[in-house]
C-alpha cells in the first residue's frame, strides 16, 4: 500500500511539470521597479515612455504610466491603440489591461497581472480598425 501511495505521489509530481519545490522565486524587484523604457512608433513618429509605478513581478498588480510624445510635446495617439500582456513561450495572455486617459498623451495602465514567472511581452499596438499598423513590445523576464 505504501508503495502505491509513493508511486502515485511521484507520478503526480512529474506530470505537473516543474515542481513548485524546485522553483526559485526572485523577490528582488528593485531592478525593474520604477523603470522607464522608451520606444518609437515609426509610422506616426510618436515616442512612448512606459514608467512603472509598481514592482514588476507575478505577485503584485502592475501599474504604469504610458506617455506619448511627438517632437517632445505630449500628444494623443493618432490611431486607435491597444495594450496587451502576452506570454509568448506559453501562447497565452493575461486579463485585459485597464486603460484610462489622464490627459493629453498620458495614459494610466492598471490591472496588469503577470500571472506566472517567465518571459512576458507588453504589446502596444497601433490599429486601423482590426488591422495592426505597428507594434512596439516591452519585454520582461520574471
Amino acid at each position: 500500500m505504501k508503495i502505491i501511495i509513493f508511486l502515485s505521489a511521484f507520478f503526480l509530481i512529474l506530470s505537473c511539470g516543474k515542481s513548485p519545490l524546485l522553483l526559485k522565486k526572485n523577490n528582488d524587484t528593485s531592478v525593474i521597479s520604477g523603470l522607464e523604457v522608451h520606444k518609437i512608433f515609426k509610422t506616426t513618429n510618436q515616442s512612448l515612455t512606459l514608467n512603472w509605478l509598481s514592482p514588476v513581478n507575478s505577485i503584485d498588480e502592475g501599474h504604469a504610466l504610458l506617455i506619448v510624445k511627438q517632437q517632445n510635446i505630449a500628444t494623443d495617439f493618432t490611431k486607435d491603440f491597444s495594450v496587451i500582456l502576452w506570454m509568448p513561450t506559453m501562447g497565452h495572455g493575461s486579463s485585459p489591461i485597464q486603460i484610462k486617459k489622464l490627459g493629453t498623451g498620458i495614459y494610466d495602465l492598471s490591472q496588469i497581472y503577470f500571472i506566472m514567472d517567465g518571459l512576458w511581452h507588453l504589446r502596444i499596438q497601433l490599429k486601423d480598425g482590426s488591422n495592426i499598423i505597428e507594434e512596439q513590445i516591452f519585454e520582461y523576464y520574471l
